[in-house]
This record gives C-alpha cells, structure tokens and sequence, in this order.
C-alpha cells in the first residue's frame, strides 16, 4: 500500500483527544531556545495542534513546513504536502523537520513519514539552472537529467546536452522549462543571471527610517533576486518594493490589482524617496496619459490589455506583482518568458481555491520572508484585534424560497438576509465613536445599507476621484463609516478603520476574508474588532466556517454571538 495515502480527518476533539494531544512544557526547535505547552498528533501527513496556552508559536512554526487544512476553536490541522515542503526546503535541512516532529509529537513519526518527507524535500535544488557565458544551463544528477530530458514536455526545450551533469537551455526557454518540470514534480533552483540595465537615479529621502522587519525583508530578497515576501496586511509590503527598487537603482513594472493601489505606490515613492515625479507612470481605467516611464505602476487588467506590447517590450530591471494570488494566466504566460528579470512577489495570503500557487512560487519565486500575525501584532506592527460571528435568523417568509432554491439562489438569498441590517443597524449604536467599515460582497445588498442608514457607498460605478474624496474624508475622520464592495475590500489604505462589519461573504474564500479582516490591522491604540454576520442554518454559515479557518489558523479566535441575545443586552 502506498505510504502517500490522504487521510483525511474530521475536526472534532473529544475529551480523551483532547487528554491525549496535552503534553508537558517542550522546547520549539529550530531558532531561539523557548518552552510552550502542548504537543501534536500527526495522522498520515496531518498535523493536529491543539488550541492551547503557547499555540501562537507552534501553529507559527509548523505553518513552515505544512499548509494549514482546517481550524476551530479546538484544534488545526495542517497538512504536509509537496508544496509545503520545498517552500521549507529553501529554509530548513530534512533533519531539522523531523527532529522538531519528534520531539513536539506526542509519539514519534513513523519512518514512512519520515523518508517521504526527506524524498520530498530532496527534490527542491535537484534541478538547478545556471548561466554559462551568453547561455543558461540545467543542471542535474546525471542519472536524473537521462530520466527526465527524455520526456517529451521537458525535453523540447533543451537546445543540446553539454555534459552528463548540464544541458543547454534553448534561448528564451527558461521559464516554460521550469513550467514543465514543475508539471512533472520537480522545482527548479534559479541560479541564473539577471538581465544588466540603465541604473535608474534615485536614493532616500534623509527622513526616511523603515521598520527592522522592512530591513529584514528586503536584505533576504536581495540574496535571491526572485521570491515571494508574505507579511500581514498593514505592515507596509508597498514600501518595501520602493526599497528594494532604490537599492537596486532598477527601472521597475509594478502591477496591482486596483486602480488605488497604483496610486498608493506612487505616493510612496514620492514621501519615500528623492525621485521626479515625471519618472513615474499611472496606468489604468481611469488614467489618460498612457505613456510606460522608468517606474511604471499599473494593473493586471491594463497589462494584459491595451498597453500590453508596449508594456512587455521594456527592459526592465525589477518586476513587483503585488497581491500575487491575484496573478492571471495571462501574466503567468508573460512572466515565463521574463526569468532573466528579477521578479519581486508581494502578499498576506498566498492561498487561492485553486492549484495555482505553485505557479507563485515557480514563477515569481519561492518565499523568501514570511512573518506571523500574531506575531506581529504582538510586536505592534499591527493592530491586535477581537472576532466575532453574529448568527442572525432569516425571517419565516424566506425560508420557502430558500428551500426551493438552487445552491446559488440559497448564496443569494441568505447573503441578502434582511434581518442582518437590524444587526448593522445595533453594531453602529455600540461604535458610534469608532471608524466603521461595512463591507459586502453583493452590490444590491450595499447600497440597501448605505440607503437606510445613509453611508457611502464605494464600488466599481463610483468615479475614481469620487472614492478618492470619501476615503481621505474617513482617514481624516470627517467621516466616520464606508459601505465597501470588492472594489475596496483589499490595498486600500485606511488606518483609522477599526471595527469591520463583513455582512456578505464570498462562498468559502479564505483569501477574500484575509483580505478584509486586513482593512482594520493597521497599528492603533487599542483593539481591532472585526464582526461576520451570517444567516443561522444557512449554507451561508457553511461557508462562513471555512472562511474562518484561515483566521483561526492564524491564531486568532472567534466568538460566537446570538443575534437575539445580543438585542436583549443592548436593551438592557
């Protein structure tokens, strides 16, 4: 039987799992020596971690190695696969996986776990490219490069074998072959060289003093040239693509998802750094100029769109993808033929619902910083914040429709739940003083707040300068509320916000909640609170769980709170 069976297991802790997982103080391998409580259960190539006193640090460490699956209130499960391995591959030897397995496992892993993991491992640098005089190189074990250039999808783009170790890559066939033998399990270690250019002038101001883990990030991805930089929402990931783009003096494509986005770079370029502005370009929907300049900001549907020739002809030193989940096949296409440019990767949830984040980190490249949460939030660099999900009743007359509905018109139906503005409606009574963002995913459901209790409503019909007046007049605290669809649910820069009100979500997008409970995790004095309205015994409240569990896996957790009840306290 094959030892690479899934096992899949159910979160649900009984009183005996929850004795057998508890455990005396241990100390956390690899880094600084430090004693947490608890231990794990592995089950195949699951993890269990149970939430207890010291889980912050343990869920932080074993994120390093393995993707977290599920998550309650009891427990989280991560699971070891072969993604999660060649990203702690870049970071960590065999030998230190597994000896923090056994000595936090509340019995040792098995040597099928064992060798699996260290087969696994071994795959990331046993294929690595090189550059020889005007030419790049792919690199092997002789025995395996046989094996593997005789594969039809791998070997067409080789030009010829040199030696029983290399063999020469055809010209501008360097990303497609890695694309290959991704396909094929095997990632590729870039060592090839990056493509010289015009050095661009511009330094820091004097005033400028970014934050140590600023530094930190960028010095890791300056050692690469390529990778990817996961760091919370609110930690300032925009000004460490300025930094590095002033340290490597690079003529620079930044590519975003939104028009706001764009000019949030720019700004910080601007307040950052001694550049003219007439190097830099804004490009996007809203933009008439259209002209590409040494710093070129625009979004992912402007670069595969009309500019996009004039946009990919440019020699560039250095290309940002900023929220690189968001990456389309389109670009995906385009950055295969650009491995020769140094590729930065910028994002908090490097999670999407589909298989594609094997593309970020062959692409793009592998994580060459990744920093918790908690962590973070402890230090300061974000806010701390408290969860809560409100479970609201949907009234009597809905629920036949409801039960005759499709899947999507149940979505719709319980999304749309009516009673959950009389939820807003008490929320915005207990946070009058506070600066609140109401954010939905459906536009009818918006603009049915923003109507009754008169907030703006922000989506893709609004005028960009339009947005642009309502989201200075929130930072100012002139205004105190926002009405958010997807339009300005993620980038958006708005400090002051914090309490989130998210009263639609989509389906099970662990990403899309990341992303707003994001908005409110910049650094303030006192809490953040964060609230999820869901329709009570809805497939609303499925999905809810699920895209909870990134948050939980995060450390964070949620209480839950009867709308009912909540109405009888407020009254009280």
């Amino acid at each position: 039987m094959s030892e690479e069976i899934e096992l899949k297991v159910k979160l649900v802790l009984t009183p005996e799992l929850k004795e057998l997982l508890s455990g005396s103080r241990v100390q956390i391998p690899p880094g600084p020596e430090k004693t947490v409580p608890g231990k794990l259960m592995i089950i195949g190539h699951e993890i269990i971690l149970p939430r207890e006193n010291g889980y912050e640090e343990l869920a932080n460490l074993v994120g390093k190695f393995a993707k977290l699956e599920e998550a309650s209130e009891d427990a989280s499960v991560f699971r070891m696969n072969q993604l999660s391995l060649w990203k702690a591959a870049e970071h960590y030897t065999t030998d230190e996986i597994i000896d923090f397995l056994k000595q936090h496992a509340k019995t040792p892993p098995k040597d099928s776990l064992k060798n699996w993991i260290a087969r696994t491992m071994s795959v990331w640098g046993a294929f690595k490219i090189k550059s020889q005089d005007n030419f790049d190189v792919l690199e092997a074990d002789p025995e395996l490069l046989d094996r593997t250039l005789a594969i039809r999808e791998v070997g067409q783009h080789i030009y010829k074998r040199i030696s029983p170790t290399q063999a020469r890559i055809t010209q501008g066939h360097r990303g497609v072959l890695k694309q290959a033998l991704l396909e094929q399990g095997f990632p590729v270690k870039d060592l090839g060289r990056y493509e010289t250019f015009e050095p661009l002038q511009i330094d820091f101001k004097p005033d400028f003093k970014p934050y140590p883990d600023q530094e930190e990030a960028l010095n890791e991805f300056l050692k690469y040239g390529a990778g990817t930089i996961i760091m919370p929402a609110g930690t300032g990931k925009t000004v460490i693509a300025v930094m590095i783009t002033t340290k490597l003096k690079a003529p620079t494509l930044i590519i975003t998802p939104k028009a706001e986005i764009c000019e949030q770079f720019k700004n910080e370029f601007l307040t950052k750094t001694k550049v003219q502005v007439w190097k830099i370009s804004v490009i996007h929907g809203g933009t008439t100029n259209k002209e590409i300049k040494p710093i070129t900001i625009t979004t992912y549907d402007s670069a595969t769109g009309h500019i996009y020739d004039r946009l990919w002809k440019q020699q560039w030193g250095l290309i940002v993808f900023d929220e690189a989940q968001h990456v389309p096949a389109k670009i995906w296409s385009r950055t295969a033929r650009l491995q020769a440019v140094r590729r930065l990767g910028l994002t908090a949830t490097p999670v999407r619902e589909d298989s594609q984040e094997k593309m970020i980190f062959s692409l793009i490249g592998p994580p060459v910083y990744d920093r918790g949460w908690l962590e973070m939030a402890e230090e300061g660099r974000i806010a701390k914040a408290r969860c809560y999900e409100v479970l609201v009743d949907m009234p009597k007359s809905r629920w036949e429709t409801y039960n005759r509905g499709t899947e999507w018109d149940k979505i719709v139906i319980a999304s749309g739940n009516p009673a959950k503005l009389d939820v807003v409606e008490e929320l915005l009574k207990k946070h009058e003083n506070d600066q609140v963002l109401i954010i939905g995913f459906y536009l009818d459901g918006a603009y049915q707040i923003g109507k009754r209790f008169t907030i703006p409503v922000i989506s893709g019909e609004m005028p960009i300068n339009e947005r642009h007046k309502y989201y200075e007049a929130f930072r100012k605290g002139e205004l105190k509320r926002l009405v958010l669809t997807s339009v300005g649910e993620e980038g958006v820069d708005l400090p002051e916000a914090n309490v989130a009100i998210e009263v639609a979500g989509l389906y099970g997008s662990r990403m899309k909640t990341s992303q707003r409970f994001g908005r409110i995790l910049r650094p303030k004095e006192g809490e953040a609170i964060f609230y999820e309205v869901v329709s009570r015994g809805t497939v609303e409240q499925d999905f809810a769980e699920r895209r909870l569990e990134f948050l939980l896996g995060k450390g964070y957790t949620f209480e839950l709170i009867d709308f009912k009840k909540f109405q009888k306290e407020v009254e009280a």
